[in-house]
């Protein structure tokens, strides 16, 4: 065998073996770093756009599990969001108005429920892939079965992290968009709900 031929065989087992290594990291347990977890709505009005953040949210999976020769599957996700805990931060008086129109003395989350196995598929960069998360939501006491498309990130370090954003209608769940100023300020009718989820290899 000549010189080239080894060098080229060479640099053949070592692609092989990096390779290997990086889709076998993938596999395994990963828990959530829940500090890091966010959820923000954002929307329109007759006078400004507008944006309120989640200071709580819950009933996300401790630990996801990572299976098989490439970056697998999530077979169930869920999270919720404590309504009460929703800031506009245009002072208490504006997010009582919100938390009314969630109808919050009666129904203290917003939640949403994966139902159907989520398949991690690569982008071509490396570290770095997308899903389709489909699952029934609710808001208010009114359910809607929802699709999400979800970006992610898996990092050399074991950092694993899920971003995505869903448009959404009040009028979807039976909400009438809050006002203010007499009804002179009213919210528009169209939403954007994003989320971000954070887990870290165990």
């Amino acid at each position: 065998m000549n010189m080239k031929k080894l060098i080229f065989l060479g640099l053949t087992l070592l692609l092989i073996t990096f390779t290997g290594s990086s889709i076998y990291a993938q596999e395994g347990l990963y828990k959530a770093e829940d500090n890091l977890h966010s959820v923000s709505v954002t929307g329109t009005s007759t006078l400004h756009g507008w944006t309120v953040s989640v200071k709580e949210v819950t009933n996300v999976p401790d630990t996801l599990q990572l299976a098989g020769l490439s970056l697998g599957s999530i077979d169930h996700f869920s999270f919720g969001v404590v309504t009460e805990t929703m800031d506009g931060g245009r002072g208490a008086a504006m997010n009582k108005k919100i938390t009314t129109a969630l109808k919050s003395d009666e129904f203290s989350e917003i939640t949403y429920r994966q139902t159907q196995t989520a398949s991690l598929k690569e982008t071509g960069e490396p570290g770095h892939f997308q899903l389709l998360s489909t699952g029934i939501l609710s808001i208010a006491g009114n359910e809607q079965e929802v699709e999400v498309a979800v970006t992610g990130q898996l990092t050399a370090e074991g950092q694993l992290t899920f971003k995505g954003s869903k448009a959404l209608k009040f009028s979807d769940f039976d909400i009438e968009p809050p006002s203010a100023m007499f009804g002179q300020i009213v919210c528009g009718d169209e939403i954007t709900v994003h989320f971000e989820f954070h887990y870290i290899k165990a």
